[in-house]
Parts: C-alpha cells; structure tokens; sequence
C-alpha cells in the first residue's frame, strides 16, 4: 500500500505546505523523507535491545526492522544521504 501511494502523497504534502508559504519542492521533500526512513530502522533495533525479549516481542521487532529496510532500500536512503553510491 505504501509503494502505491508514496510519492502522490509526497506531491499532496509539498501542494499543501506551499498554501502556508513553505518554499520547497517535492525533490527535497523526497530528499528528507528517504533520510527520514532510517529513523524506523533505528527504533526498531534500539528498541529491541531495550526490552525484555518474548516471541512476540521478537515478532513485532523483525517485522520492525524488515519493514524499515525495505522502506530504506525504497527509498535508495543511504545513496541520498551520501553513504553509499
């Protein structure tokens, strides 16, 4: 569901922030948003570290981290953050 409605969303989000006089344009929004999906990948792990592990838990924080890297890899984020080409 996100790949289908991510960068139409992008493009409603940079619309509506330019009604309240926000000058940006939708490639810096894709920009801060690819370096942004790395926050999930972070709070998956860091989370999982924190906390007493059950199977549940181990459930939530996989799916956590395997949803986060896959939205990354979407999202070509490390590129766009100049870690990697």
């Amino acid at each position: 569901m996100r790949r289908e409605n991510e960068d139409r969303l992008l493009q409603t989000y940079t619309e509506e922030l330019s009604t309240y006089g926000v000058d940006v344009d939708v490639d810096e929004i894709k920009t801060a948003y690819a370096a942004g999906t790395m926050h999930n990948f972070i709070i998956g792990v860091a989370a999982a570290m924190l906390v007493v592990r059950t199977e549940r838990g181990d459930d939530l924080f996989h799916s956590m981290v395997t949803n986060a890297v896959s939205h990354a890899r979407d999202q070509s984020a490390l590129q766009q953050l100049g870690i990697a080409s």
